[in-house]
């Protein structure tokens, strides 16, 4: 909302995120844990039509880390994450020059997944990390699983500061 007054437009943009099993519960053992490690990069930049034609921001993150899992039952997954998170800005404003700013946080999350119907699950967590930026913050998610191996994800992050952070992804697991 303070940047209203600017007529700003999204540029280019995205994420790309991995994750690799490393340890996979036994389907027939009560409470079988398992360890996936996982990956993010993500980047996009804002440019500003008015009234700094010239100027642009460009922002860089990612993830590294491990999520902690176990079967709680055939439906229900609990789950914590660790891991660091790292973030790059830049704004480049003619006149004034260029303004750079790097940050390196932890990431500490729990949370829960469950499976509401045979092809659909909601997963939430909280803690620090949560929405990729490396804020502390709570992650709601809705994961469709249309067909074998290929999955959506829907979502929104909520921070400690109110602030709302919305993403969709699509996505092949082997």
């Amino acid at each position: 909302d303070d940047f209203d007054e600017f007529d700003t437009n999204l540029g280019n943009g995205g994420r790309i995120q991995a994750s690799v099993p490393v340890l996979i519960p036994e389907a027939e053992a009560a409470w079988g844990a398992g360890i996936d490690i996982f990956g993010a990069f993500s980047g996009f930049g804002l440019g500003t039509d008015s009234p700094m034609p010239d100027s642009d921001f460009r922002f860089l993150g990612g993830d590294l880390g491990a999520s902690f899992y176990t079967q709680a039952t055939d439906r229900i997954r609990p789950f914590a994450q660790l891991g660091i998170n790292f973030t790059q800005s830049e704004l480049r404003v003619p006149g004034f020059g260029k303004f750079s700013e790097s940050d390196t946080n932890f990431i500490l999350t729990v949370g829960l997944e469950a499976d509401v119907l045979p092809a659909t699950a909601v997963r939430a967590s909280y803690g620090r990390g949560a929405d990729s930026f490396g804020h502390t913050a709570f992650l709601g998610e809705v994961i469709i699983r249309p067909a074998d191996h290929w999955f959506g994800r829907f979502g929104a992050s909520i921070g400690n500061d109110k602030s709302v952070i919305g993403g969709f992804g699509l996505g092949y697991a082997w």
